[in-house]
């Protein structure tokens, strides 16, 4: 009985110690995520506000990829830049491989702006970019003219795996890394990469982490 009762106390302890050590990697690396990814909306609005600016002062001869050359952290996280105009054509794009011209008009993040009572940045969902041939998720803001007419769309699409932390996941043991908006889709994974673009299927659990706020929560 003491030897078994010895035996379980040094295992209780490790399992606490475990758990304890688990939670405290996670806490540090979801911090970490979140000002990434915070800093990086913020250089993606950034350009969207400017660019959009800078094509709305001469639409005809504004090129995005020139722009965009001397913007070392942009030119790190965003796959591609471009504008759309009002019928949802691509005028300009920093991956301009000439024509024939793409056309977004039937894609969430431009009929969500086309739509749009007020200037608002849209984060959609990963989708495969047009021009890019990539998965991404598009970051998207309304271009008006002078007299508030909506004139198009500028849009920046994000590749979340250029952000360490995903990679810092996987090497957690058994552990893995999600990016999941609060509609529930997951917007980027490590290892499971299958699962992008897919509901999150615990619904009960993102409630309880939209109730719960920042810290740990226990699965």
């Amino acid at each position: 009985g003491i030897i078994w009762g010895v035996i379980w106390l040094y295992l209780g302890t490790e399992y606490q110690r475990t758990v304890r050590d688990a939670v405290e990697r996670s806490t540090t690396l979801a911090q970490s995520l979140e000002e990434n990814m915070s800093r990086s909306a913020t250089v993606l609005d950034t350009a969207l506000r400017n660019s959009r600016d800078i094509y709305l002062h001469d639409p005809e001869h504004f090129k995005i990829g020139p722009w965009m050359r001397d913007k070392a952290v942009l030119m790190k996280i965003a796959v591609q830049m471009g504008i759309a105009n009002a019928a949802g054509t691509i005028v300009t794009s920093s991956g301009d491989n000439g024509p024939p011209p793409v056309n977004i008009a039937d894609r969430e993040h431009f009929r969500v702006q086309a739509d749009a009572p007020e200037d608002r940045m849209f984060i959609s969902a990963p989708v495969v970019g047009r021009t890019s041939g990539r998965l991404s998720i598009q970051f998207t803001r309304r271009v008006v003219n002078a007299d508030g007419g909506f004139a198009g769309v500028a849009v920046v699409s994000f590749d979340p795996y250029v952000i360490s932390e995903f990679q810092d996941g996987v090497r957690l043991n058994g552990g893995f890394t999600m990016l999941i908006g609060l509609d529930g889709i997951i917007r980027a994974a490590q290892p499971e990469t299958a699962l992008i673009g897919k509901m999150f299927p615990e619904a009960g659990i993102l409630e309880s982490i939209n109730a719960a706020g920042n810290g740990p929560l226990p699965i």
